[in-house]
């Protein structure tokens, strides 16, 4: 994208943008120019909120039935832990961790431990006579893995959808940059060929098998070899076009 971005200040330039102008228009359409920075801008943005998608698992809104008793869960079996484990030099530093955070992350990693520390001291949990329940440390998890296929399902809906967005974008971009790239090269293959990627492509091309010049010996060349034969300016085929070079 950042290839993108810089062919397209090329493009931007006056000079250049005078010299693709008097290519006809069913040759290239100058339009293109203008599509290298809007296409790049629109992937941007949206590999932007692909990203903050894969972050916004809190702000996912939640069936309020599972939310409500996953909450209710979690306050009660808290109580009991707070009572029994606040002061235990074992449980201490983690029981003070739980129950601080509101996101729904955070609720799922707190029925974790809560079962975890239940399960662990079952002999101790089971003989609170008020907020202890036979069943708790099986619906901690459960109630867990419920919120965790809620929040990954819901993702996973937003991120497909800027996934296959970026998908249609980048191949727009891609062939609008291809266009660009070729016709900038063959209208400045006299001077300025390098602003339109020749080096980049010859430094592509490294080492694939090049005739040596000179004594007509053939080999492989090397890549510094094949970079400079490349950059010297040796042009991609021409644009067809019933005009001149365009005063190249």
């Amino acid at each position: 994208m950042s290839a993108a971005l810089e062919l397209a200040a090329t493009g931007a330039d006056p000079a250049v943008r005078a010299r693709f102008a008097v290519l006809p228009a069913d040759t290239f359409d100058s339009a293109q120019l203008d599509d290298l920075t809007a296409l790049a801008q629109a992937l941007a943005h949206c590999l932007a909120e692909q990203e903050a998608a894969a972050e916004a698992r809190g702000e996912v809104v939640l069936d309020e039935a599972l939310a409500t008793r996953a909450a209710e869960l979690r306050a009660r079996m808290l109580k009991v832990v707070i009572h029994y484990f606040e002061d235990d030099a074992e449980l201490a530093a983690e029981v003070k961790t739980l129950g601080r955070r509101k996101s729904h992350d955070a609720t799922i990693s707190d029925l974790h431990k809560l079962a975890a520390i239940y399960a662990a001291r079952r002999e101790v949990v089971e003989k609170d006579p008020k907020y202890w329940r036979t069943t708790d440390e099986a619906d901690a998890r459960a109630a867990a893995a419920e919120m965790e296929t809620a929040l990954a399902a819901a993702q996973g809906e937003a991120e497909q959808r800027w996934s296959e967005l970026i998908a249609r974008i980048h191949g727009l971009l891609v062939a609008a940059t291809q266009d660009v790239r070729v016709t900038g090269q063959w209208l400045f293959r006299k001077g300025g060929a390098e602003r339109f990627g020749v080096r980049a492509v010859a430094r592509a091309k490294r080492g694939t098998g090049r005739r040596r010049k000179g004594d007509g010996a053939e080999g492989e060349a090397t890549g510094d070899e094949a970079e400079g034969e490349e950059a010297e300016g040796e042009a991609p085929e021409a644009p067809k076009a019933d005009t001149a070079d365009g005063g190249a």
